[in-house]
């Protein structure tokens, strides 16, 4: 193990047995670790999607990290890996959740390995674990089903009760001939 924010000369020798008189080094390979990003603020967000949740996120610019990827976590397991692309400002979008099932959701920032130079690389390191979120996904609401309530020669009346714990309800109508 290497620490963080450090540089780090490594050589490596073969040797055979018994003759150890042809022990040869190699070249020098030059390890750097930069230090831990500092771990993120995520916030949940509005998603239009019936069985989806947002979250949203912004890179400080006061920060120095090179931050060349996120991995995002959903219940403790890598849901995906996004690259940053030189932005600042991330949002991302579960689909096909579960209706009623709460999730645990964490982001974390990645400085990626690269070679450097000629025998000089950077190894890869996470931040610690953003927040956690626990968020249930955006489920259509639940209404009664439709009933006759009047009937008319030229027509009838129908009529539903539209759920008022989920606030605004888009109803749509269709005419019939």
């Amino acid at each position: 193990n290497k620490y963080l924010g450090t540089t780090n000369d490594v050589q490596i020798s073969i040797t055979c047995r018994p003759d150890f008189v042809e022990e040869k080094l190699s070249n020098s390979v030059r390890i750097i670790c930069p230090r831990r990003p500092q771990p993120l603020t995520i916030q949940s967000i509005q998603t239009e999607k019936p069985f989806s949740i947002g979250i949203k996120w912004k890179i400080d610019n006061n920060i120095q990290d090179e931050i060349t990827s996120f991995k995002i976590f959903l219940d403790g397991k890598l849901h995906c890996e996004i690259d940053t692309n030189r932005r600042h400002s991330f949002k991302y979008e579960f689909a096909k959740l579960q209706a009623d099932q709460t999730y645990s959701i964490y982001v974390k920032s990645c400085i990626g390995q690269k070679k450097l130079d000629d025998y000089v690389y950077q190894c890869e390191i996470e931040s610690n674990t953003s927040n956690e979120l626990l968020l249930k996904c955006f489920t259509p609401p639940k209404g009664t089903p439709p009933r006759i309530e009047r009937m008319y020669p030229n027509g009838i009346d129908i009529v539903w009760d539209a759920p008022i714990e989920f606030g605004t309800v888009k109803v749509t109508v269709c005419y019939l001939n």
